[in-house]
């Protein structure tokens, strides 16, 4: 069997919205691809320097990879749609029960630069609520304490590192706040606002130009993954179960919630709400620079599936 070549892949984090990821990597889809695959967080615009420079084959947080193309006019091409509408909830203490009873509290999320960020203020202020005067927003990074009072399940530890009144969760964190811990769901975001926020391996131009076999692979790769999580259970649970440390019985409900969110499409069309809502954010943060939407035909290179 011919040697795997070593390729490092940018993600956005070790979440379960990454999930094809690391069905590929611990079920050996990489490997059988040929690729001996180095996951790495990738998730600022000036984190991408290492997927401009070829360093890091290609890239799936499609949140920066969009900033650069509409800021910076990146030369970044989509090779494959992996991810559509990832679950992203604002839970909130069990004294919260709607938007309403969030003025005066503090809300936690990603911070500036992620679709999911722009969706929460967007969410905050069509309940009526001024970000940053009604409700306190803050980052991840901004948190110290734990969100939660009493026992802690040791798997969910390491997510719950927040002060705060609610916060955007994604599974199975969410699971076990709603189902466990009394916590109250007051929206799904990629409900909320269907088809903003859609992931895709991206890379540059000179990479696909140089490097075209090795694309191939990591594009072929992620169609299996993508398949395994839709249409095998039995393999996509046992993988949640060892990463994650999860029962089977979460790791079951992290499935059905999970596996139709894993896709591999090509469809410029696909892209076309995300660019638009990138575009609108984008002019609020940076008013005096010229944005523009690009073609979702532009960004996209149908020729790597």
């Amino acid at each position: 069997m011919a040697t795997a070549t070593h390729v490092k892949i940018g993600i956005i984090n070790d979440s379960i919205n990454m999930l094809d990821h690391f069905v590929a990597l611990d079920t050996g889809i990489y490997r059988d691809e040929g690729l001996d695959v180095e996951l790495v967080i990738q998730r600022t615009r000036p984190s991408l320097a290492s997927l401009l420079s070829g360093e890091v084959l290609v890239n799936s947080s499609t949140h920066v990879v969009m900033e650069a193309l509409l800021l910076d006019r990146a030369p970044y091409k989509i090779v494959l749609i992996t991810r559509r509408n990832p679950p992203h909830y604002v839970v909130a203490r069990p004294e919260i029960k709607s938007a309403a009873d969030l003025k005066g509290k503090t809300l936690c999320g990603a911070g500036p630069g992620s679709t999911n960020f722009y969706m929460m203020l967007d969410w905050l202020k069509k309940n009526g609520l001024n970000p940053g005067l009604d409700v306190r927003v803050i980052s991840y990074d901004e948190s110290q304490e734990s969100f939660f009072d009493g026992a802690i399940p040791e798997w969910i530890k390491p997510a719950v590192k927040l002060t705060a009144d609610a916060m955007m969760v994604v599974p199975p964190e969410w699971e076990w706040m709603t189902q466990q811990a009394g916590y109250n769901t007051l929206v799904e975001l990629s409900e909320e606002y269907p088809d903003r926020m859609i992931h895709g391996l991206a890379a540059p131009e000179e990479t696909l130009r140089k490097k075209p076999e090795l694309i191939r692979a990591a594009v072929r790769a992620h169609v299996r993954a993508a398949r395994t999580i839709r249409e095998d259970p039995e393999t996509t649970i046992a993988c949640v179960m060892k990463r994650w440390h999860f029962n089977r019985r979460v790791a079951e409900g992290v499935w059905k919630n999970m596996r139709h969110r894993f896709i591999s499409e090509i469809d410029p069309s696909l892209l076309k709400a995300e660019i638009e809502y990138f575009r609108d954010h984008l002019k609020r943060r940076f008013p005096d620079r010229r944005i523009d939407a690009p073609d979702p035909a532009n960004i996209v290179d149908p020729s790597f599936i």
